[in-house]
């Protein structure tokens, strides 16, 4: 204790000394607080970054329409800005890019809009964002730039997707309208093909009539001579009658001709709609399968994770387990070996020379008794003199005395010291079979803890693939039935122009033979008016009129079977039409169905464990990097070896110089975890705890630098800047441990920080208190190491450097 008080008196008398360690208390403040407190959140000041943004979009012109695409972003981009844009010309862009006025560079070109438009083209054009960062200027600045443009380029994707998905539906309502319109005139076309099936049968049944009349007439001529006058009468109006019929036929040909081209352009364009129906609905199962592909790769990963994971894991406790005993091994053979070799020859050596001292003094005072003794019993001064030198002759000298009591002394303590170290090697033993049976253990559980720890994220992420999968399952059977129906569609329109130009070519035959049938008519007015001056050409005639008749007659009957065949094709493709047209009208859109279309799937963002700003995340890393720190800089003010008096053994000596830098340690975290609280208004999930693990954190540093530096001066102080350089790359502060090159990974679980970083990140952010423990544990069994470490060091220099003072 006094050793103690003289450290904490000499600093209190050195004024110089004890501000140097006031300064360094406040080094964490200066690392952890100024680091945290100007990264806490640069997020929230990106309106202040400036970024030009260059309009040259010209614009375009779409279904009588002009639109401008890049007007629309800059009006979006200054609504509600999150940067600081500003909207500049091309050459005062650039040139800021340049001198550095500006970070990044965004331009429209003029062609944005135009080539928006192309998306029914031959050749559809892309619409391009020119993005030019200045990396030199600031490569972060760049990265968070690079991070908006892809926000904007996924808005404007989605836009221009529900623009195109607007003008697809547009037109499909338009096909809905016209298929419409086309039932209604199928089922005018097929009234009339069945009367005109009507009237063919009636004039067949007449040519029929006509032509068995007509062969009568020949046989009954000579009888008919008798009604000429009345057969010229009924030759004219035939006649008449005929060439009536025949423009009507002509008319008939025409609009059969009109409707057979309607209905060959109706064919191709459902065989184009069904063509790209055909095209969609074979796209739609490779998305269903590449969904069951990630379906199946995600559930072997969620099966192969854990137990790679643990076996890794537990590989590397096993490792650093084998490392610990090897230590606490060398440390055992140490401290038994000191005690054997130095401690009891020093203690022998020094007990029997002070014991000898005591007999010889004793010896001397019992000798000046017995003379006094004798003197007075009245012997004389010679006899007195004689015994008593007769005495100090016999008497064993210091010398002889001493070396007699050190051998039996060296037996003594040898034994005890030989029960000591039976119980130290004991208590090693039992510490190390401990520690490799919780390791144990803790490789055993650990596949089950981290199959538990990552099957509920596992399992929504199986959930929300399955939900895809039937959505993708259910647009397939919607897809494939619109197939079908384009493909009946498509056969329907196909019979439809089939019967049409079958109808046209028989109506063709019609109109020639009614051509023949009017000209007969004609020839039998010009006989029957020739009839008064020859009845002898009659014969001929008649002949002529039954040949013509029968021809009329076997035309009619193609025509009727031409007209059959009309009307079965009529009524197919009217009942065609009016499916197609129903099918059509039941597409049902509005601004939800075009946003749907582009963007189908929407990502929900839903977080565990947040952490609010940058300055969170980083405090775990920066409050360990200003601890380490301040315990180095504390080696550089306070002298860690150098007593402030003589100790009394090396025990004093360590606890002496331990308790100014556990002291400071303590105020070193302290400050700075309340200056994080207060100040900077961290939040924590228990402030206790997080004090409490500050302070272990700094308490670990300040024995490891301790160590380094007692031990190996200037030396150790390079060795303990190396580990905090390794620390920094290692102990997953700011990229994650798998990030850094695989060499540099098995590093991360031999440093200290590695585990004050995850400690912190539980006592901060997840609340996670037995990760806290546990790294706390980690952290104590360092501090442990090197404190025994350190008084090692601090005997052994004792007994080399102060123990002829002691003695003297």
């Amino acid at each position: 204790m006094k050793g103690i008080l003289e450290e904490f008196s000499q600093i209190r008398k050195e004024h110089k000394l004890l501000i140097a360690i006031i300064a360094v208390i406040a080094v964490p403040i200066l690392y952890a607080g100024m680091f945290l407190w100007a990264f806490w959140d640069p997020y929230d000041h990106l309106a202040d970054l400036p970024i030009a943004v260059v309009n040259e979009d010209e614009g375009a012109n779409q279904d009588g329409e002009t639109m401008n695409l890049g007007d629309e972003l800059v009006e979006k981009l200054t609504e509600d800005p999150e940067f600081d844009f500003n909207i500049v010309d091309k050459d005062t862009g650039y040139q800021g890019l340049q001198d550095q006025t500006y970070y990044i560079l965004v331009e429209i070109p003029n062609d944005f809009s135009k080539n928006a438009t192309t998306l029914m083209d031959d050749h559809p054009e892309k619409s391009n964002i020119i993005y030019i960062p200045n990396e030199s200027y600031n490569f972060l600045a760049s990265q968070i730039g690079e991070t908006a443009m892809l926000q904007i380029e996924t808005a404007l994707q989605e836009k221009i997707t529900e623009t195109y998905a607007e003008t697809i539906f547009d037109q499909i309502d338009e096909i809905a309208d016209g298929l419409g319109k086309a039932s209604d005139a199928t089922t005018s076309l097929a009234d009339g093909a069945e009367q005109l099936q009507d009237g063919s049968h009636q004039l067949s049944d007449h040519l029929a009539t006509l032509a068995e009349k007509s062969i009568d007439f020949q046989h009954g001529v000579s009888s008919a001579r008798s009604g000429v006058n009345e057969l010229v009468d009924g030759s004219k109006n035939l006649a008449n009658g005929m060439h009536q019929l025949h423009e009507g036929s002509n008319e008939l040909l025409k609009g059969s001709k009109e409707i057979q081209s309607g209905s060959e352009d109706l064919a191709s364009g459902v065989n184009m709609t069904n063509e790209g129906v055909q095209q969609l609905n074979e796209q739609i199962p490779s998305l269903v399968s590449g969904t069951d592909t990630v379906m199946n790769g995600l559930t072997d990963l969620h099966n192969q994770l854990p137990k790679e994971l643990s076996t890794a894991i537990g590989e590397q406790l096993k490792a650093n387990s084998e490392k610990m005993n090897t230590g606490l091994t060398e440390l055992q053979n140490g401290i038994t070996s000191g005690l054997t070799n130095e401690l009891a020859p020093g203690i022998s050596s020094t007990l029997s020379s002070a014991i000898a001292d005591e007999m010889i003094a004793t010896q001397k005072a019992q000798t000046e008794t017995l003379a006094v003794t004798l003197r007075e019993s009245g012997m004389e001064e010679q006899t007195v003199n004689a015994i008593i030198q007769q005495l100090q002759q016999n008497a064993p000298s210091k010398e002889t005395l001493a070396a007699s009591l050190q051998d039996k002394l060296t037996v003594q303590i040898n034994g005890a010291i030989e029960n000591t170290t039976n119980q130290i090697n004991s208590g090693f033993d039992t510490y190390k079979t401990e520690v490799n049976k919780n390791v144990e253990n803790a490789t055993t559980t650990l596949e089950a803890g981290i199959k538990t720890a990552i099957d509920p994220p596992f399992t929504e992420l199986k959930n929300g693939l399955s939900t895809i999968n039937e959505g993708q399952n259910s647009l397939q059977d919607g897809v494939a039935q619109l197939a079908d129906g384009t493909a009946q569609l498509q056969t329907g329109s196909q019979r439809l122009a089939s019967g049409q130009n079958e109808y046209v070519d028989s109506l063709q035959l019609f109109t020639t033979k009614f051509t023949e049938a009017n000209n007969g008519a004609e020839s039998l007015a010009t006989g029957t008016n020739s009839l008064f001056s020859g009845m002898l050409k009659l014969e001929d005639g008649s002949i002529q009129l039954s040949e013509g008749s029968v021809q009329l007659d076997d035309g009619s009957k193609e025509l009727t079977e031409g007209v059959e065949k009309l009307v079965d094709g009529t009524n197919e493709f009217k009942t065609e039409m009016k499916d197609a047209a129903e099918e059509a009208s039941e597409v049902k859109t509005n601004d939800e169905t075009y946003n749907m279309m582009a963007n189908p799937v929407e990502v929900k963002n839903e977080k565990i464990n947040q952490v609010p700003n940058y300055g969170t995340g980083f405090a775990p890393y920066f409050l360990s990097l200003g601890l380490f720190v301040g315990a180095l800089l504390l080696s550089i003010v306070y002298p860690l070896k150098e007593p402030a008096s003589i100790p009394k053994n090396g025990l004093h000596w360590f606890f002496s110089k331990f308790s100014v830098l556990f002291v400071v340690g303590i105020l070193q975290a302290v400050i700075a975890s309340g200056f994080l609280l207060l100040v900077l208004k961290l939040e924590v999930q228990s402030v206790p705890l997080f004090m409490l693990f500050a302070i272990i954190t700094s308490l670990v540093f300040i024995t490891l630098v301790q160590f380094l530096v007692t031990c190996f001066d200037d030396p150790g102080r390079f060795i303990a800047i190396i580990i905090l350089i390794m620390q920094l790359t290692t102990s997953a502060g700011t990229f994650p441990l798998e990030l850094i090159p695989k060499i540099l990974q098995p590093i991360n679980y031999i440093l200290p920080m590695t585990y004050s970083v995850a400690g912190f990140k539980a006592v901060i952010s997840s609340g996670e208190f037995h990760v806290m423990w546990q790294n706390a544990g980690v952290l104590m069994l360092f501090t442990l190491f090197f404190l025994l470490l350190t008084v090692s060091y601090f005997i052994v220099m004792f007994k080399r450097k102060y123990r002829t003072v002691q003695e003297a």
